[in-house]
């Protein structure tokens, strides 16, 4: 991705209904220029789907980073399909080193013991290095009724335009707006996409930071991070448990893979870098999301078929 895809994946993570008028003012792009740029990311499989599911604080979930290590006896294939048979874990994507990172969504100490437990007690697994990740947790919001229809029709593609939720809904305009309102501004209900990198030339990769707490904090490292690589910085994961970021990079050939890593190495507070070379992500539907759609079939909200 360029700075201008940056940019506007940046913003649909936050809130995938921004106006194509604002994505392109953050882009420093035209309306016009900023919906192609979106229908391009979609086309080439860079976002695979809108979507809408519950806050961290509304579902009561955490989210987890792991670096799974199996050994040389296990079928990498049939290890994937164990691991993300488990409803915790959402994300599967394989490393250079025949590792795997994933990504998983637990409730409190008793999920995460469960879900530890489950990862290493896999066969042919011989570490899972589990990291709980720090991330902002949004908000709480006492879903109307009215907003648990328009969110079954949102469930499939969360940027459905007014017009078309009016027409479905049979609410009006002006109403659909503001109940979509007030669920952004909750913070309760995310809107946010399904994002798959390495899907052009350029590619993703990891680096696993670890730092020196007495010269900084883990978010002034992300920050003086995303200001010495404006181009390449994507976001980072801050573990909860240790002091490491898991931070992602944008780049065009795997020889910046290196030049990133020097640059790292000469900031100071910066103790020690691992490469983390991921491709091929299977993403699933996070237990959020899920928990969201299963909530509106019980209730009878869900649009019939």
């Amino acid at each position: 991705m360029d700075p201008i895809d940056k940019a506007i994946v940046k913003e649909l993570i936050k809130n995938n209904r921004r106006t194509y008028a604002y994505l392109g003012k953050v882009a420093n792009v035209t309306s016009k220029t900023a919906r192609m740029r979106v229908e391009r990311l979609v086309d080439d499989g860079t976002v695979e789907e809108f979507m809408v599911l519950k806050s961290l604080k509304m579902s009561g979930y955490d989210l987890a980073f792991i670096v799974l290590k199996p050994d040389k006896s296990v079928d990498p294939e049939e290890l994937v399909e164990q691991v993300l048979a488990n409803p915790m874990v959402y994300v599967s994507a394989p490393l250079t080193t025949g590792a795997f990172i994933l990504h998983a969504e637990y409730q409190g100490s008793e999920g995460l013991s469960e879900l530890t437990t489950f990862l290493r007690s896999l066969h042919g697994v011989e570490d899972a290095d589990i990291h709980p990740t720090v991330r902002d947790r949004g908000g709480v919001i006492e879903l109307k009724p009215a907003q648990k229809k328009i969110l079954s029709y949102l469930m499939d593609d969360a940027r459905l335009p007014i017009s078309e939720l009016a027409k479905r809904t049979r609410f009006g305009a002006r109403r659909v707006r503001r109940l979509l309102d007030e669920m952004v501004e909750s913070r309760g209900i995310q809107f946010a996409i399904k994002y798959n990198p390495n899907k052009e030339d350029e590619m993703d990769f990891i680096v696993k930071i670890g730092y020196d707490t007495k010269v900084m904090t883990g978010t002034d490292l992300g920050s003086l991070i995303e200001k010495h690589f404006p181009r390449e910085y994507f976001r980072s994961h801050f573990s909860a448990i240790e002091p490491t970021l898991f931070s992602v990079f944008t780049i065009e050939h795997l020889i910046d893979v290196e030049k990133v890593i020097t640059k790292l190495r000469k900031i100071k507070g910066i103790l020690d870098t691992e490469v983390l070379l991921y491709y091929n992500s299977i993403i699933l539907d996070p237990p959020r999301r899920t928990e969201l759609r299963e909530e509106l079939e019980r209730e009878g909200y869900f649009p019939p078929t």
